[in-house]
């Protein structure tokens, strides 16, 4: 099917194609799964301790979930300490394959709102605990359907495999991966209202202990203005330009923002600006700013892009 989507293909014929790849890599899921079951319930899977970088861990799961977040019209969201260290020694594989399994289950769940995965160090008794979590904004369960989801081959309701699809065994995986690594995963949730998964590591950090980032000596005291309606797309946002201890004005509506530029109460250098937004979006917020002459050659414009 990935071969065959490279050749000259009719709408049909594409749409035939686009559905046969989806139905293989659904069912190559499930293979896995019932394969790395097999190997859990017959004590013969591995966990490793080598050297890797979170950060390849992330671009990964990005890659996995975020066309599946696309295709929903949810936002996927990364909020990682600013300071967080890169290196670490662990399982890269099975810490990817837990979190790719929780946020893809998350996003299956959630018919609007956000999927945000969280990153961040933890002391406790003089170690270094990483603690991971994922939160949504969808349907929610029960205590009993919590339950229930961390028995093999069993979902909360017996209507979600008829609406939602599924085998019923990645959160159960994802339940024995996590113990296996050291740690283990807690699960809140409130029916209509989302859920929080959650679980800490003990990851041995290689190298520094914090991050240093380095700013580009071009944006040194430069004055940044922040612009997304999704508050904590825009706290993420927030907390990265605090890190590098720049001076900037945030707000989550474009027209806030001209009201702003247009009273002059604050000159931004740079401009990051969301796309997808409901009143205005990104590029209609430019051309006003533009129409508007609130915008001079001297400032820069960066989009956070709706299109992966």
């Amino acid at each position: 099917a990935s071969l065959m989507e490279n050749t000259e293909l009719t709408v049909r014929q594409k749409e035939y194609n686009n559905k046969l790849k989806s139905s293989a890599v659904n069912l190559l899921g499930i293979i896995e799964n019932i394969l790395d079951y097999s190997k859990i319930d017959a004590k013969k899977l591995n966990i490793e301790n080598i050297e890797f970088n979170m950060n390849d861990v992330l671009y990964n799961l990005s890659n996995v979930v975020t066309l599946q977040a696309m295709d929903k019209d949810i936002e996927f969201l990364l909020n990682i300490q600013p300071d967080l260290p890169e290196k670490y020694k662990g399982d890269p594989l099975r810490l990817g394959q837990a979190l790719i399994n929780i946020v893809s289950n998350a996003i299956k769940f959630t018919l609007e709102g956000q999927v945000v995965v969280g990153i961040k160090v933890k002391k406790d008794l003089g170690k270094n605990i990483l603690e991971f979590k994922v939160t949504d904004s969808g349907i929610g369960m029960s205590q009993e359907e919590i339950e229930k989801i961390l028995t093999p081959f069993t979902q909360a309701d017996s209507s979600f495999t008829r609406k939602y699809g599924g085998t019923g065994l990645g959160l159960t995986i994802t339940h024995q991966l996590v113990g296996l690594m050291g740690g283990e995963l807690s699960i809140k949730s409130v029916v209509g209202e989302g859920s929080v998964f959650s679980f800490d590591l003990p990851l041995e950090i290689v190298g520094n202990k914090k991050e240093k980032k380095v700013l580009p000596s071009g944006l040194e005291n430069k004055k940044i203005l922040l612009v997304d309606d999704n508050p904590t797309a825009l706290r993420i946002l927030e907390e990265l330009t605090a890190s590098f201890g720049l001076e900037f004005k945030s707000t989550t509506s474009p027209k806030e923002a001209i009201k702003m530029l247009s009273k002059k109460e604050f000159k931004p250098d740079v401009i990051i600006t969301d796309y997808s937004m409901p009143d205005m979006d990104g590029l209609a917020f430019i051309k006003e700013l533009k129409k508007k002459k609130l915008l001079t050659k001297r400032e820069s414009v960066l989009m956070v892009s709706a299109f992966g």
